[in-house]
């Protein structure tokens, strides 16, 4: 079997230690993969681990895209050496590649799986339907068939959601999943600096700013708090003269990508979360397996997050309840310590890495083997 990973730039930066697992495990499964990414992204990021590498052109006109789509769909065929079909799936990883992955399924007839991994996408009016196959002009004369693209859904709880709002929707359900290292951190030390890694997507300053005025109401009794956030979120929510103003700049450091350079982040106390939008993200699972403490609002759509069993939540995004959460973990370290032992515990009974290769793995084997239901044109 031959896969192309497709992603956009986004998720190429944000999630490349969870795709170089995935891959690294598809290959030791015995599949073909290709790694398909941005041009833009590959100029700082080049895949070390994958056997084939494409580029594409992701910036452009919609005119233009067939013409962008072929360029690739000719390097596929290049690195083929018409040694059978250029993919058998496209694994589609950001929504900024869907609409180029569904054409380009439509050219070489490969299933399309479409990752599923945050709850905005589920009712996004761009969702891709189906893949009118034609042919591409080779020597075989192939053409592409006509389908329902399948949906791989990174959580249960988003899953649940998915299948309520729209239950015709093909889906597999692939949870996320990580390594647990075979020691645990040391976290929440006395007479050390407590660390905080503070990550999101930007996207509620409300919440951004409430977690801050949290922070900054426990920083008046703790001096030893140091806070470190990706740099694109507080530029996101507009966040920084609010840490000004809180007095905030003397224990607080800006780190740029840090969910693609994860090394220094996951070696903090405490991961804060203050946006609930039913995002999935791998950084999550990889603090909680290496016992880093999880202090995030209450999301029903990520089933990673258990109040007291996996994390300590937070159920209004006010500062006085980010304040009481923050000054609990501070105040009552031994029973902090046990709770983040609880999330490192649920990661890695659940939340695997190879029972996620094998969950995508069989998704794919299902989708080849002819069970998806074909979609009739109207």
């Amino acid at each position: 079997m031959r896969v192309l990973i497709l992603t956009d730039e986004s998720f190429a930066s944000r999630e490349r230690s969870m795709l170089s697992r995935l891959e690294v495990g598809l290959v030791d499964d015995g599949i073909r993969v290709i790694h398909g990414m941005p041009r833009k992204a590959a100029a700082w990021h080049h895949p070390e681990v994958f056997s084939q590498f494409v580029e594409y052109e992701s910036k452009g006109s919609a005119l233009s895209r067939g013409w962008r789509v072929r360029q690739v769909l000719r390097s596929l065929e290049e690195l083929t050496d018409g040694d059978g079909s250029p993919a058998d799936v496209i694994h589609c990883f950001g929504q900024g590649c869907w609409g180029f992955g569904s054409e380009l399924a439509g050219l070489t007839g490969a299933s399309l799986a479409i990752e599923l991994w945050c709850a905005e996408l589920v009712g996004q009016s761009v969702r891709i339907r189906s893949t009118r196959g034609r042919s591409h002009g080779d020597s075989s004369g192939r053409t592409g068939g006509i389908q329902t693209p399948v949906y791989f859904v990174s959580d249960p709880a988003l899953e649940r959601a998915v299948r309520t709002q729209d239950p015709n929707l093909q889906m597999r359900l692939t949870p996320w999943g990580v390594h647990t290292p075979g020691q645990a951190l040391s976290i929440l030390t006395p007479d050390r600096t407590v660390s905080v890694m503070l990550i999101g997507s930007g996207r509620d300053p409300a919440a951004i700013n409430a977690a801050l005025q949290g922070i900054a109401q426990v920083a008046a009794r703790h001096d030893e708090i140091m806070v470190f956030a990706d740099g694109a979120v507080i530029r996101a929510a507009g966040s920084w003269p609010t840490v000004r103003k809180l007095g905030l700049l003397g224990r607080f450091t800006l780190i740029p990508d840090m969910e693609a350079r994860r090394e220094l982040g996951l070696r903090a106390d405490i991961l804060l979360m203050p946006e609930a939008r039913g995002e999935q993200r791998s950084l999550l699972l990889d603090a909680m397996a290496h016992g880093m403490l999880v202090i995030a609002a209450t999301d029903p759509l990520c089933s990673a997050l258990s109040d007291s069993r996996t994390a300590r939540l937070v159920d209004k995004p006010t500062a006085d309840r980010w304040s009481a959460a923050l000054g609990w973990a501070l105040d009552d370290r031994d029973n902090a310590r046990s709770l983040a032992w609880g999330g490192r515990e649920h990661v890695r009974l659940n939340r695997r890495a190879s029972s996620y290769v094998a969950s995508v793995v069989d998704a794919y084997e299902w989708m080849s083997a002819g069970e998806a239901i074909p979609f009739a044109m109207r």
